[in-house]
Protein backbone atom coordinates (compact mmCIF):
# COMPACT_ATOMS: atom_id res chain seq x y z
CA UNK A 1 0.00 0.00 0.00
CA UNK A 2 1.41 3.85 -1.08
CA UNK A 3 1.74 6.24 1.07
CA UNK A 4 -0.76 7.79 -0.63
CA UNK A 5 -3.38 4.97 0.28
CA UNK A 6 -2.20 4.49 3.41
CA UNK A 7 -1.93 7.79 5.54
CA UNK A 8 -5.85 8.68 4.60
CA UNK A 9 -6.75 5.44 6.18
CA UNK A 10 -5.06 6.61 8.79
CA UNK A 11 -6.17 9.99 9.34
CA UNK A 12 -9.39 8.83 9.37
CA UNK A 13 -8.76 7.39 13.09
CA UNK A 14 -8.33 10.91 14.54
CA UNK A 15 -11.97 10.94 15.03
CA UNK A 16 -12.51 7.73 17.25
CA UNK A 17 -11.49 8.68 20.48
CA UNK A 18 -10.09 5.00 21.14
CA UNK A 19 -7.19 5.82 18.26
CA UNK A 20 -6.81 9.35 17.43
CA UNK A 21 -4.34 9.72 20.31
CA UNK A 22 -2.38 6.62 18.44
CA UNK A 23 -2.80 8.14 14.97
CA UNK A 24 -1.85 11.59 15.56
CA UNK A 25 1.24 10.34 16.97
CA UNK A 26 2.35 7.97 14.17
CA UNK A 27 1.48 10.85 11.84
CA UNK A 28 3.05 13.63 13.12
CA UNK A 29 6.54 11.35 13.25
CA UNK A 30 5.82 10.50 9.46
CA UNK A 31 5.22 14.32 8.86
CA UNK A 32 8.75 14.57 10.05
CA UNK A 33 9.78 11.24 8.14
CA UNK A 34 12.57 10.72 5.88
CA UNK A 35 11.18 10.94 2.48
CA UNK A 36 8.91 13.46 0.79
CA UNK A 37 6.36 11.08 -0.05
CA UNK A 38 5.61 10.10 3.29
CA UNK A 39 5.83 13.53 4.71
CA UNK A 40 3.57 15.45 1.98
CA UNK A 41 0.87 12.49 2.55
CA UNK A 42 1.01 12.63 6.49
CA UNK A 43 0.88 16.18 6.45
CA UNK A 44 -2.10 16.60 3.58
CA UNK A 45 -3.97 13.52 6.19
CA UNK A 46 -3.70 15.42 9.27
CA UNK A 47 -4.49 18.75 7.66
CA UNK A 48 -7.55 17.56 5.78
CA UNK A 49 -8.56 16.18 9.02
CA UNK A 50 -8.54 19.36 10.66
CA UNK A 51 -9.76 21.65 8.16
CA UNK A 52 -13.03 19.43 8.42
CA UNK A 53 -13.32 20.36 12.39
CA UNK A 54 -15.94 22.61 13.49
CA UNK A 55 -14.39 24.99 16.13
CA UNK A 56 -15.42 22.78 19.67
CA UNK A 57 -13.92 19.97 17.66
CA UNK A 58 -10.53 21.90 16.69
CA UNK A 59 -10.43 22.83 20.15
CA UNK A 60 -10.98 19.30 21.47
CA UNK A 61 -7.73 17.98 18.72
CA UNK A 62 -5.44 20.83 20.00
CA UNK A 63 -5.96 20.10 23.53
CA UNK A 64 -5.03 16.81 23.03
CA UNK A 65 -1.75 17.88 20.58
CA UNK A 66 -0.97 19.63 23.98
CA UNK A 67 -1.00 16.50 26.05
CA UNK A 68 1.41 15.10 23.64
CA UNK A 69 3.74 17.95 23.69
CA UNK A 70 3.86 17.57 27.58
CA UNK A 71 4.12 13.72 27.34
CA UNK A 72 7.07 13.63 25.20
CA UNK A 73 8.81 17.04 25.99
CA UNK A 74 11.70 14.55 26.72
CA UNK A 75 11.51 12.13 23.49
CA UNK A 76 13.11 14.25 20.42
CA UNK A 77 12.25 11.49 18.05
CA UNK A 78 8.60 12.64 18.83
CA UNK A 79 8.49 16.02 20.14
CA UNK A 80 10.84 17.22 16.95
CA UNK A 81 7.63 16.20 14.71
CA UNK A 82 4.96 17.22 17.06
CA UNK A 83 6.33 20.70 16.83
CA UNK A 84 6.53 20.42 12.83
CA UNK A 85 2.50 19.51 13.56
CA UNK A 86 2.16 23.08 14.99
CA UNK A 87 4.26 24.79 12.49
CA UNK A 88 2.00 23.23 9.52
CA UNK A 89 -1.44 24.38 11.60
CA UNK A 90 -0.56 27.92 11.99
CA UNK A 91 0.73 27.98 8.36
CA UNK A 92 -3.11 26.71 7.12
CA UNK A 93 -5.03 29.10 8.98
CA UNK A 94 -6.64 26.56 11.23
CA UNK A 95 -6.43 28.81 13.82
CA UNK A 96 -8.05 31.69 12.53
CA UNK A 97 -11.21 30.48 13.67
CA UNK A 98 -10.34 31.69 16.83
CA UNK A 99 -9.70 35.13 15.81
CA UNK A 100 -12.28 36.99 16.90
CA UNK A 101 -12.65 35.54 20.20
CA UNK A 102 -11.48 35.86 23.49
CA UNK A 103 -8.62 33.51 23.53
CA UNK A 104 -8.94 29.90 25.11
CA UNK A 105 -6.34 29.13 27.61
CA UNK A 106 -4.98 25.73 24.87
CA UNK A 107 -4.20 28.22 22.62
CA UNK A 108 -1.39 30.04 25.13
CA UNK A 109 0.05 26.69 26.19
CA UNK A 110 0.23 25.35 22.77
CA UNK A 111 2.63 28.25 22.29
CA UNK A 112 4.26 27.40 25.65
CA UNK A 113 4.85 24.05 24.88
CA UNK A 114 6.49 24.38 21.94
CA UNK A 115 8.98 27.25 23.11
CA UNK A 116 10.18 24.80 26.08
CA UNK A 117 10.77 22.11 23.44
CA UNK A 118 12.69 24.28 21.45
CA UNK A 119 14.92 25.73 24.12
CA UNK A 120 15.86 21.67 24.75
CA UNK A 121 17.49 21.21 21.91
CA UNK A 122 21.50 22.64 21.05
CA UNK A 123 20.90 22.02 17.56
CA UNK A 124 20.71 25.29 15.95
CA UNK A 125 18.20 24.19 12.74
CA UNK A 126 15.59 22.37 15.74
CA UNK A 127 15.67 25.89 17.76
CA UNK A 128 14.95 27.80 14.25
CA UNK A 129 12.11 25.35 13.57
CA UNK A 130 10.54 25.62 17.42
CA UNK A 131 10.73 29.58 16.70
CA UNK A 132 9.26 29.37 13.58
CA UNK A 133 6.03 27.30 14.69
CA UNK A 134 5.55 29.49 18.01
CA UNK A 135 5.93 33.09 15.82
CA UNK A 136 2.85 31.23 13.95
CA UNK A 137 0.68 32.52 17.16
CA UNK A 138 1.25 36.20 15.88
CA UNK A 139 -1.63 35.60 13.42
CA UNK A 140 -3.84 35.42 16.53
CA UNK A 141 -4.98 38.91 18.00
CA UNK A 142 -2.40 41.19 18.83
CA UNK A 143 -1.99 41.36 22.92
CA UNK A 144 -3.95 38.13 23.23
CA UNK A 145 -1.46 35.67 26.12
CA UNK A 146 -0.62 33.55 23.14
CA UNK A 147 0.65 36.23 21.24
CA UNK A 148 2.86 38.13 23.29
CA UNK A 149 4.37 34.76 24.43
CA UNK A 150 5.16 33.81 20.54
CA UNK A 151 6.64 37.51 20.69
CA UNK A 152 8.67 37.31 23.66
CA UNK A 153 10.21 34.03 22.33
CA UNK A 154 10.77 36.22 19.50
CA UNK A 155 12.71 38.88 21.20
CA UNK A 156 14.88 36.17 23.23
CA UNK A 157 15.84 34.31 19.88
CA UNK A 158 17.78 37.65 19.02
CA UNK A 159 20.04 37.16 21.89
CA UNK A 160 20.64 33.29 21.15
CA UNK A 161 24.41 32.30 21.71
CA UNK A 162 24.53 30.99 17.79
CA UNK A 163 24.72 33.66 15.52
CA UNK A 164 23.04 31.71 13.17
CA UNK A 165 19.80 31.14 15.41
CA UNK A 166 20.61 35.42 15.59
CA UNK A 167 20.01 35.79 12.29
CA UNK A 168 17.19 33.58 11.32
CA UNK A 169 15.69 34.53 14.32
CA UNK A 170 15.48 38.24 13.22
CA UNK A 171 14.13 37.09 9.97
CA UNK A 172 11.84 34.85 10.95
CA UNK A 173 10.12 37.69 13.07
CA UNK A 174 10.74 40.31 10.76
CA UNK A 175 8.44 37.74 8.08
CA UNK A 176 5.95 37.33 10.99
CA UNK A 177 5.32 41.07 11.88
CA UNK A 178 4.83 42.15 8.05
CA UNK A 179 2.10 39.18 7.90
CA UNK A 180 0.45 38.89 11.00
CA UNK A 181 1.65 41.65 12.89
CA UNK A 182 -0.78 44.37 14.12
CA UNK A 183 1.77 47.22 13.02
CA UNK A 184 1.61 50.66 14.98
CA UNK A 185 3.37 53.65 14.06
CA UNK A 186 6.66 51.76 14.72
CA UNK A 187 6.26 49.23 12.36
CA UNK A 188 8.69 50.76 9.70
CA UNK A 189 11.65 51.19 12.58
CA UNK A 190 11.03 47.98 13.64
CA UNK A 191 10.95 45.81 10.43
CA UNK A 192 14.08 48.08 9.46
CA UNK A 193 16.28 47.47 12.54
CA UNK A 194 15.21 43.86 12.34
CA UNK A 195 16.72 43.92 8.60
CA UNK A 196 19.52 46.32 9.27
CA UNK A 197 21.42 44.98 11.85
CA UNK A 198 24.65 42.88 12.00
CA UNK A 199 23.13 39.63 14.16
CA UNK A 200 26.52 38.15 13.88
CA UNK A 201 28.04 40.32 16.42
CA UNK A 202 28.23 39.10 19.85
CA UNK A 203 24.59 39.00 21.64
CA UNK A 204 25.92 41.26 24.39
CA UNK A 205 26.55 44.04 21.07
CA UNK A 206 23.41 43.87 20.02
CA UNK A 207 21.44 44.07 23.39
CA UNK A 208 20.28 47.88 23.46
CA UNK A 209 18.99 46.71 19.77
CA UNK A 210 16.89 44.29 21.19
CA UNK A 211 15.63 46.54 23.93
CA UNK A 212 14.56 49.30 21.31
CA UNK A 213 12.36 46.66 19.58
CA UNK A 214 11.10 45.56 22.80
CA UNK A 215 10.09 49.55 23.54
CA UNK A 216 8.35 49.75 20.12
CA UNK A 217 6.69 46.64 20.43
Amino acid sequence: MSASEAFPRLGRLLKSPDWRRAALTGLAISAGGLTESTMKAASQALLSHVNSLEEEALSDFLRLLNSLLREQMKTERVLGPLIGVVERLMDSGALEVFADQEQPDFLHELVCLVVEGSRRKRNPAKVIAGLKAALGALQLPWGSRASEEALVAGLKALGHVYPRVRRQAATELYQALLTYGAMDNHSEQVLAVLLNTDWDKESRQTKDIRRRIADFL
